[in-house]
């Protein structure tokens, strides 16, 4: 087969959906080298190299100067030109979106739908971009052939909010990259620790600073527990939640014990989860929950709340807890922190849990939904 992918975020997103993108197509050319993989993408930001090596892989852009100048417009409304020109047999969109007029070409296509955070929180998004999405996710779920949903919870999410028929949405689960279950050295992560100026053990959460991820019941929780020999390091970019929670850091006086890290280089997230003492994830609301995934590759503990995806993902690993409840989150960090018998039964269910998430395995799903539309 000749396959497409839409592969912005394969180029141009160190994160989230650029790893998930990686992922497919890296797990795909590896296991059937026998297809061509066409990689699409306006530009290219970061791993210019990426897979480009292999004979079977092919990297596309705008080729006419004026969609150079609005790459934006060749991604979504000229790109079928280009995918009819070199015979693509299959165009899967990554990240949300299919471009315009696909439906007219007999190209099959399949699109993953990562989350559906702008109809739950639409508060959390400006007007405009609302809209778009509202449009794009809308018009890809119709017109796709196969929608992939990167878990339950999403798949029942889209046939919800788009009514569409639930034998088109296929669960298909995401890995997360292979750096997160390599082991580290107690002299490398001791080193980590120095650079960062973290002298004691920590509680370690990972995400964009905003309100959805509930970092502030976390400090909150942090607080009752009073844990005396733990700090708790919050790793994440600024996002709509920093200010109340540099408010709550100076109220309390916890300068000494949180520690912001915004900008952390991704070769170096492995080595802070493993240093860690126990992972917390609070979010309210996620599609998938890869951070999770993360920690559980790190043979890390892990306290979760028991919303959305996130139980799909953790399965028997994690220890669950209310979203909004300080009183269970508190107690879940003590039992995670100072429980040993907890914190080994947690640990001893995380091989099989993880199995759901195999690479190879996900790869195969996804091969066989692509040769289910080519006969």
């Amino acid at each position: 087969m000749k396959i497409g992918f839409d592969a912005k975020r394969i180029f141009n997103n160190q994160t989230g959906l650029g790893n998930y993108s990686r992922g497919v197509v890296k797990s795909l050319v590896t296991q059937f080298p026998e297809n061509e993989y066409h990689l699409y993408s306006p530009g290219i930001c970061i791993y210019p190299e990426y897979l480009l090596d292999q004979t079977e892989v092919f990297r596309h852009g705008p080729t006419t100067t004026f969609h150079k100048k609005f790459p934006s417009i060749w991604r979504s409304r000229a790109l079928v030109k280009d995918l009819e020109a070199q015979g693509i047999e299959l165009y899967h969109g990554l990240s949300n979106e299919l471009p315009v007029g696909i439906e007219k070409t007999g190209i099959k296509s399949v699109v993953t739908i990562h989350d559906l955070i702008f109809l739950h929180y639409p508060n959390l998004y400006p007007f405009f971009d609302r809209k778009v999405y509202q449009k794009k996710f809308a018009a890809a779920v119709n017109l796709a052939n196969i929608v992939i949903a990167t878990s339950e919870h999403t798949k029942a999410d889209i046939i919800k909010a788009y009514d569409c028929n639930p034998a088109q949405v296929k669960v298909v689960y995401q890995d997360c990259d292979a750096a997160f279950a390599q082991r580290f050295s107690q002299e490398e992560l001791a080193a980590l620790k120095r650079k960062y100026g973290l002298t004691r053990d920590y509680v370690l959460s990972v995400g964009t600073l905003e309100q959805r991820k509930n970092h502030l019941n976390l400090l909150k929780a942090f607080v009752k527990s009073d844990l005396h020999d733990i700090d708790l390091v919050l790793v994440g970019k600024k996002g709509d939640a920093y200010t109340a929670l540099e408010k709550y850091i100076k109220e309390n006086s916890l300068e000494a014990r949180i520690k912001f890290i915004h900008e952390l280089p991704f070769q170096e997230l492995p080595k802070m989860y493993q240093a860690a003492k126990v992972f917390a994830y609070i979010s309210r609301y996620e599609g998938f929950g890869i951070p999770i995934l993360e920690a559980l590759h790190a043979q890390l503990p892990v306290l979760a709340s028991n919303s959305s995806s996130l139980p799909e993902v953790g399965g028997t690993a994690v220890y669950y807890v209310e979203p909004d409840s300080i009183q269970e989150i508190s107690f879940g960090l003590n039992q995670l922190i100072y429980n040993q018998t907890k914190r080994e039964e947690l640990l001893c269910a995380i091989p099989t849990q993880l199995q759901l998430f195999e690479s190879a395995k996900l790869g195969k799903q996804l091969m066989e939904i692509y040769q289910s539309l080519i006969v």
